[in-house]
């Protein structure tokens, strides 16, 4: 059986030498670079007819075209590189432009997003991260307490015998006060046993009333509560916690009635 000649290689304009530096495959048989799908072997490697008269440019061999370690022309790397980078850099400039567009910038000092942030998901932070002042509404907490003794309670209608004022921090129009009034009121009649009124005022605004039965000569208490959200708040006035009696008979002063208001607050933004 006779062996089949191979086919030979196409003629080759010498207008196309110059893309040789960039072709990536070289002859089998001599190493000089070819594109393999046209010509499977280089033409000077086969005695044929067609190619006797072809011949490379004068002076040019295949090692006048620079090869990489792996046998591809170093041009041709250099050229592919050129492009990744080209990529590289087009796609972090595109990301950069899509991050200034929504008010996004980072810093080696942490991120800013000048923009609203929607979170779907849950959002897990370190504790104590975000600061109180950092926050839409961040809470002042205080308490309070206040007392008195040996006053003259009304007679017939409320009269305040203690009262806490509470000044209005800075940045805040808001507070929510939870209070609590205590009393005691002696019957400094002879013989008159009646009732005796208490109760809490906050802002202006009195809460439940408390009432106790009183005998002559005989000293009774009472506990009230009441809690409110006042509004319209400015930096540096003031709100009042009064506590409120009165008796229904005219009683006298002793030194034994006390009264008085405690209570925490929350001032808000």
């Amino acid at each position: 059986m006779s062996t089949p000649r191979p086919r030979p290689g196409r003629r080759i304009a010498d207008a196309a030498l110059h893309l040789w530096p960039r072709l990536p495959f070289r002859c089998t048989a001599c190493g000089w670079p070819i594109d393999r799908m046209t010509y499977p072997i280089h033409p000077t490697c086969m005695t044929t007819e067609e190619m006797s008269d072809w011949r490379p440019p004068a002076g040019m061999t295949p090692q006048a075209y620079p090869r990489t370690n792996s046998g591809l022309p170093l041009e041709g790397v250099r050229d592919l590189l050129d492009e990744v980078r080209r990529i590289q850099r087009e796609l972090r400039e595109a990301t950069n432009g899509l991050l200034k567009s929504a008010g996004i910038s980072v810093s080696p000092s942490g991120m800013t997003i000048g923009s609203s942030l929607t979170v779907l998901g849950d959002l897990a932070v370190p504790n104590g991260s975000i600061t109180n002042d950092a926050l839409e509404s961040p809470i002042d907490a205080a308490s309070f307490f206040q007392t008195t003794s040996g006053f003259d309670p009304g007679t017939g209608s409320f009269a305040t015998v203690v009262t806490e004022s509470l000044t209005v921090p800075e940045n805040r129009s808001r507070a929510i006060i939870v209070a609590s009034g205590a009393w005691a009121v002696r019957n400094t009649t002879a013989s008159t046993a009646t009732q005796i009124h208490g109760r809490l005022r906050i802002a202006g605004v009195g809460g439940p009333v408390d009432d106790e039965w009183s005998e002559p000569l005989r000293r009774d208490t009472g506990v009230t509560s009441y809690s409110r959200t006042v509004t319209g708040l400015a930096a540096g006035g003031t709100v009042d916690i009064d506590v409120q009696v009165y008796a229904g008979a005219d009683f006298s002063a002793d030194a034994d009635n006390y009264a008085t208001a405690s209570g925490v607050v929350l001032w808000l933004r």
